[in-house]
């Protein structure tokens, strides 16, 4: 299995992931939260970061497995993309919301048509910014997923051949 490791995921995030078809997990760090201990499907406490899969984790009976074990067991990629299956995603790059400038443009560029863009256009730039989080979320067809802070990659779901592969 291939994994990528990154730092701690929100649950918006991970349902993104799951559209996708990945997997993704917390990494609880030992007790003096020095190093990474074990992987978990959710973390609360001692929570240091996250591992997205391309398979699921099989966890053992107490619901983690051992973090080192699996870095030896699997294949770590540098790149979230080298998890994607490219014939069934389209990459349709990166969605920069890392000020106010870069929110403007892309909020204009995806509400322009609506009936009460003129309206909505005098929101703040924080409010938008979730509008735009908010669309992608709710079209079933997209993906957005954080790649750095605030800079969010955004895929098309390709159903039909996510669906011919589901049937295989």
């Amino acid at each position: 299995m291939k994994y990528y490791e990154t730092s701690y995921l929100d649950l918006f995030t991970k349902k993104e992931l799951e559209k996708i078809g990945l997997y993704s997990y917390d990494i609880r760090a030992d007790d003096f939260c020095n190093e990474p201990a074990t992987i978990e499907k959710q973390v609360y406490v001692n929570k240091i970061g996250s591992i997205i899969t391309d398979k699921p984790i099989i966890f053992n009976v107490h619901n983690f497995k051992d973090y080192e074990s699996f870095l030896n067991e699997n294949e770590i990629v540098y790149e979230l993309d080298e998890l994607i299956d490219d014939n069934k995603y389209i990459d349709y790059g990166e969605i920069d919301l890392s000020d106010d400038e870069m929110i403007k443009h892309e909020f204009n560029n995806t509400f322009n048509s609506c009936d009460n863009f003129e309206e909505i256009s005098k929101l703040t730039p924080k409010e938008k910014k979730e509008m735009i989080l908010e669309r992608y979320h709710n079209v079933n067809d997209y993906a957005l997923i954080e790649n750095t802070l605030n800079k969010y990659k955004l895929f098309y779901i390709e159903k039909e051949k996510v669906l011919e592969d589901l049937e295989r």
